[in-house]
């Protein structure tokens, strides 16, 4: 059997590949140091660390990314840097991945985001015009473009899964609902600050779908050569999310809205926080998701927001115990 190749080990990857270890396959996890810190293992806690390769390669080297890939059934992107390095990173990231895929004859997996959606829709799904309202949808849409092209000039096998803001175990800085700016605050009695509208519908989705929507599309020979949605929270706003952990975790606390004012003063010497300006118009309207497509053709049931909102505590607490 080949090796399943994961590129990142941020929550999407990680989840990619506690999937595929549940499943049997050979993977190997790739990133800049070779290691994961606590929190990072922590997803993998139930595995024999046999059960896994962990790899030292930039991906933004091309000989690095080739070297790490001998041997390679499936690549899978999961790459994702901070907002302001997306246009000096990604790029880069994309072609080495799709030559390395070209040359082990594999099938190139990758996450996506919904940024290059027309905004002020009623609902994105696989219909909806893309129309990328950002500079950061732009720069998705250019990537996806050149994935098209591989697959269109090359020959490359591919398939992607799109998710919106995902939260879960491994989630830290990258989850509005993370240690950082939720779950730390919340369990010591502090006000938990949420940018946009708290009281919106906005579909957040469960890191642990998207990680095992990323591993079951690349193994369907059906999925291959166009992206996929999956869907989230359905019908919930930011507060009711909220709520829900509160609900769960028998924690209580005060949600409120961060100004945006305050957001532009952070951002004069935090780039990510600049960064997250231009997307503020998702929070800011309703944000409703649907992955029926996904879910009808390959019969794939996310995960109810309460089992996924209990898995979350329940990983963060025994972080905190360890810790």
């Amino acid at each position: 059997m080949k090796t399943e190749v994961i590129f990142g080990t941020g929550p999407v990857g990680l989840h990619t590949a506690a999937n595929l270890i549940r499943r049997g396959y050979p993977v190997r996890l790739v990133n800049r140091s070779g290691t994961l810190n606590e929190l990072r293992r922590s997803v993998l806690a139930e595995f024999d660390p046999h059960l896994y390769e962990l790899r030292k390669a930039d991906a933004r080297d091309r000989s690095q990314v080739l070297e790490a890939s001998r041997g390679a059934g499936t690549i899978y992107h999961c790459v994702n840097p901070l907002y302001h390095q997306w246009a000096e990173v990604l790029p880069p990231v994309q072609t080495n991945l799709i030559e390395a895929a070209l040359e082990n004859d594999a099938v190139l997996a990758v996450s996506e985001n919904l940024y290059m959606y027309a905004r002020g829709v009623d609902l994105i799904d696989l219909e909806t015009p893309v129309n990328p309202p950002s500079r950061k949808g732009r720069i998705r849409l250019e990537l996806h473009e050149a994935l098209l092209a591989a697959g269109r000039e090359k020959g490359l096998q591919w398939t992607s899964i799109r998710a919106s803001d995902f939260y879960g175990p491994g989630s830290s800085d990258q989850s509005l609902f993370g240690p950082t700016y939720f779950l730390d605050p919340l369990y010591t009695g502090k006000t938990m600050l949420m940018p946009g509208n708290p009281d919106i519908p906005h579909c957040y989705s469960y890191v642990g779908d998207f990680g095992r929507a990323l591993a079951r599309a690349a193994h369907e020979p059906e999925a291959l050569g166009q992206s996929w949605i999956i869907g989230g929270t359905s019908g919930m706003t930011s507060r009711n999310v909220a709520e829900l952990f509160m609900d769960m975790s028998g924690k209580s606390g005060k949600l409120r809205r961060l100004p945006t004012w305050i957001i532009r003063l952070m951002g004069l010497a935090d780039p990510v926080m600049r960064e997250l300006l231009e997307m503020l118009y998702q929070k800011e309207e309703p944000y409703e998701v649907s992955g029926r497509h996904f879910e009808q053709q390959f019969d794939f049931v996310l995960t109810e927001p309460r089992k996924a909102v209990t898995e979350t505590i329940e990983w963060y607490e025994a972080l905190k115990t360890q810790g």
